[in-house]
């Protein structure tokens, strides 16, 4: 079975971001004959750059340009795409099915590439920007040509129910053959260390503090609070954005707490991050909204306990077993440290992380992913 993933995000040497597609890729190769190609066009001054004549198996073609108007960015992709195409045709590199991860753009034009590939193509989506629209208005062309992607029965792979939902309803159809493929957690890099003794509890909390969808201040008010009360705590803050503008503006207020703060900085290594999460007593997860929640997984695969806001999809992982969910207002957060405080005992069992380990770990979502990959050739076949 010989796959071609094409993303239009992914890990670069500069940055671990959307290092999730990356260990999605590298998990259908323990199962099938996959190469990936990274496709994209990028803000910045203009440059080229593609090592598709090179023999290794994650190629990219990328394009930096001032930021152009979406018309341009979907026909420049576009483009882009239909090089790459060309350059593994012309090396008479053939695919059994071609996955897109990640839609928009590269499928903008999506009536044009079934024809050229006329073969099957299915879609693995891990975007949140579904929830919200795209923040564009109710009926504009932009949504429309978005929405169009999904009219033209593509199989679509997501990585949570509530993603799957989400992409339902702001496209208006469910058309499609659908799948669920969780994400994957790496056991070589999430597991357990040895915390050691200490007086105080530490607490960690880490995202991109610009998405609107996290919740910084929920966690910090709710921290300040059990601080002032006499509590022992510690509150290391991990990732960048302009939430933490906010953050440092409450603690100048308070330096009795800010002392208790450490701000991390962009933190995205994942080495790091798991020394991090495994050194924790708990990881604090105030968000609105998830497609998964990769930082929840990563923490009980490290066996530290998760609080987390109470929405769709952590609740399918995380619960009182393993954590608590918390409503998004900052006396529920107070009363959820509270408990937390009051009962961590029970969360040192060391079987803290058996179930998503036994979920998400590269086995099983490898097995999930050949059947589904089958399922797809099967189903063009018939």
């Amino acid at each position: 079975m010989r796959v071609l993933h094409i993303a239009n995000w992914y890990p670069t040497k500069d940055s671990y971001s959307a290092n999730f597609i990356r260990n999605h890729y590298r998990c259908a190769k323990t199962i099938s004959d996959s190469t990936l190609v990274h496709v994209e066009v990028r803000y910045g001054a203009p440059k080229f750059q593609t090592n598709l004549h090179l023999d290794n198996e994650e190629k990219y073609i990328l394009l930096y340009a001032p930021l152009p108007p979406s018309r341009v960015v979907e026909a420049l992709t576009l483009l882009l795409l239909l090089f790459a195409l060309l350059s593994f045709r012309l090396r008479g590199k053939t695919f059994d099915l071609y996955l897109f991860h990640i839609a928009y753009p590269l499928l903008a034009q999506v009536r044009l590439l079934k024809r050229i590939l006329n073969k099957p193509m299915a879609i693995l989506e891990h975007w949140t920007a579904y929830q919200k629209g795209f923040n564009l208005p109710e009926g504009s062309p932009g949504r429309r040509r978005i929405g169009e992607i999904f009219h033209h029965q593509i199989p679509l792979l997501t990585v949570s129910e509530a993603l799957r939902d989400d992409i339902v309803e702001f496209c208006g159809t469910d058309s499609f053959d659908q799948y669920l493929v969780p994400n994957v957690i790496s056991e070589d890099i999430f597991y357990p260390r040895d915390r050691g003794e200490r007086k105080a509890v530490v607490f960690l909390t880490v995202a991109n503090w610009s998405s609107p969808n996290k919740r910084l201040m929920l966690v910090v008010e709710a921290f300040h609070r059990l601080c002032q009360a006499g509590e022992d705590l510690q509150l290391r803050i991990a990732g960048e954005g302009e939430q933490l503008l906010d953050a440092r503006a409450f603690l100048a207020n308070h330096p009795e707490t800010l002392e208790r703060v450490t701000f991390l900085g962009n933190f995205l290594d994942p080495t790091g991050l798991a020394e991090e999460m495994a050194n924790a007593d708990a990881l604090l997860h105030p968000t609105a909204f998830e497609t998964f929640s990769l930082v929840c997984a990563e923490s009980l695969f490290c066996e530290t306990p998760v609080l987390a806001s109470n929405v769709e999809p952590i609740p399918t992982f995380v619960g009182e077993m393993n954590g608590m969910l918390i409503e998004n207002n900052v006396d529920s957060w107070e009363v959820g440290l509270r408990e937390f405080l009051g009962c961590r005992e029970r969360y040192r069992t060391g079987h803290l992380g058996d179930d998503v380990r036994s979920r998400f770990n590269g086995e099983a979502v490898a097995g999930i992913m050949k059947q589904t990959f089958e399922t797809i050739l099967e189903r063009w076949k018939a």
